[in-house]
């Protein structure tokens, strides 16, 4: 019988010269799904960023939040990833050297 956990997991990265930080986070142990109902982006950029997530490929139609403060804003959601599903996390217009971190809550079932 699959067992539900709390799920409070973060992923950080640095914006590179280009103004654009970028991170991937998953499930990724087999038969582990993943509810993620909270997302919450944070950064230290000097200047005003944009954030998108997107499912499994960094295209528009994939996109499934985004925000035009990447700094201190979240969204209430209710996405489920299987192993091997991930979002990915774009910030762009940040200060080169920045940091950028990515906060998701929810279950996860095993």
């Amino acid at each position: 019988m699959p067992i539900a956990r709390p799920l409070d997991t973060n992923r950080n990265t640095t914006f590179g010269l280009n103004g654009v930080a970028r991170l991937e986070i998953g499930p990724v142990v087999f038969g582990e799904t993943w509810r993620i109902r909270r997302m919450t982006v944070s950064t230290d950029s000097t200047s005003n960023t944009d954030v998108r997530v997107y499912l499994n490929a960094e295209i528009d139609s994939r996109m499934v939040a985004g925000s035009y403060s990447g700094d201190r804003d979240f969204n209430e959601t209710d996405i489920t990833l299987q192993t091997l599903d991930k979002l990915i996390v774009v910030w762009v217009d940040g200060t080169p050297g920045a940091h950028a971190s990515f906060l998701l809550q929810g279950t996860s079932t095993r």
